[in-house]
């Protein structure tokens, strides 16, 4: 078989697998896509499907796949895209696949065929001990309750209506789901793995798979990077020790402010409890730790003291954004907010920077404020979000928006 084409080749559709808490697969967070059948697929199967070769023939060959559309955006403003990332971490982050080991596997390939899963994103089910105001069921235990509750909500009803199944598929996920257990142990069968990553819920809650995970035989341990998406709400240096001696163990301690905005946000945390987890792990293990937090209408007038907290402990900070549900995006941000926003965001000369090698995106203030500009602000949506704070509020003993942030709230627009 001819080498790959450097310019459009990735491991992904190769090598990797990404799962969703409903068993549908893709190869990447990237592509949106899910085909239903892949639920009934092992990995394996999933890899050498008829769709996914194609994929691989097409990258392979130097076509740029209208999939990989994300990719080929960053590339040509000269970001480092998902692809390149992911091709670093199986060539040990050479700047180009050729003379490394794929170019040898290639030489002695014949077909399109995948023997092997080497990287793998696992989603744990949706376990968790937080409810965060941003959060959904499929991703939270405590969120689905809720739901369950009180389903006269409004955005209850909505979802409902379009999706009268939602809650009742949601109920199936979690630890206790034999489909998610076989697909566990299915991924840790693959003596090449990698790198392996664990995304909630919250997989350090998941009792039964840190002991799969401890008991991974040493050899394949110590060739394995393992990165935990968590809420750090668990003891990090103790589960460092529990788990052993893998190539490298990696958190991403998913934070939406400091004090008082992080609990009001992440219901369920208490920041002095977690800032002091995270600070103490920080101190032994200082590149093995980064924080993450997700852009949204209730908590952006905090990213400053988050960013200025997490430069001065010296730890990265990515950065996501939140689009659904609609009225927590900058759709609902009034304009006399934004013009708050954007001083705040210059005047601060925040630096949001990005060390891990996920697949989290890149997200400089100068992305956010182009953001900022770019959507416009809905009254529909703030009055969608006023009634959501309400609903998320009740029965909640924690701080209250109007209190922490009194200037998102606007007489004129509710």
């Amino acid at each position: 078989m001819k080498l790959p084409d450097a310019n459009t080749f990735c491991v992904a559709p190769w090598f990797q697998i990404r799962n969703e808490n409903d068993g549908s697969k893709r190869v990447c967070c990237a592509i949106k896509s899910k085909d239903p059948k892949s639920i009934r697929q092992s990995p394996l199967e999933f890899l050498n499907s008829p769709d996914n070769i194609t994929l691989k023939k097409k990258l392979h060959q130097g076509n740029k796949a209208s999939q990989c559309r994300d990719c080929w955006l960053a590339e040509a403003h000269g970001e480092v895209s998902l692809r390149q990332k992911l091709n670093g971490v199986l060539t040990n982050n050479s700047s180009s696949i050729s003379k490394t080991w794929i170019d040898s596997y290639f030489k002695h390939k014949t077909d399109f065929m995948s023997e092997n899963v080497m990287m793998a994103d696992i989603k744990i089910g949706n376990t968790c001990n937080y409810a965060c105001v941003m959060c959904v069921p499929e991703d939270s235990s405590l969120i689905y309750n809720e739901w369950r509750k009180n389903s006269n909500a409004f955005f209850i009803k909505e979802k409902l209506q379009k999706d009268s199944d939602y809650l009742d598929r949601i109920k199936r996920y979690g630890y206790k789901n034999e489909n998610y257990k076989k697909y566990v142990k299915n991924i840790l069968s693959n003596k090449n793995l990698k790198y392996l990553k664990l995304l909630g819920g919250e997989p350090l809650l998941d009792q039964k798979l840190l002991e799969e995970l401890k008991n991974l035989p040493e050899q394949q341990k110590n060739n394995l990077f393992l990165y935990i998406v968590t809420n750090g709400s668990k003891d990090l240096l103790a589960m460092k020790e529990y788990l052993g001696n893998f190539k490298r163990i990696m958190f991403t301690i998913s934070l939406e402010g400091i004090s008082q905005v992080q609990d009001y946000a992440r219901y369920g945390s208490d920041w002095n409890n977690l800032s002091e987890n995270i600070l103490k792990f920080k101190k032994l293990f200082p590149s093995d730790i980064i924080i993450h937090t997700v852009l949204q209408t209730t908590t952006i007038l905090g990213l400053k003291d988050l960013a200025n907290w997490a430069n001065e402990h010296n730890m990265a900070l990515s950065v996501g954004l939140c689009e659904q549900p609609s009225y927590l995006s900058f759709l609902s941000l009034p304009n006399e907010v934004r013009q708050k926003v954007k001083k705040i965001l210059v005047e601060a000369n925040i630096t949001i920077s990005q060390k891990t090698i996920g697949d989290e995106q890149h997200w400089p203030v100068e992305k956010i404020l182009d953001i900022l500009e770019r959507t416009n602000f809905n009254p529909g949506e703030y009055k969608k979000f006023m009634s959501y704070i309400k609903w998320y509020e009740k029965n909640k003993n924690i701080s209250r928006l109007n209190h922490i942030f009194p200037s998102l709230f606007i007489d004129k627009y509710q």
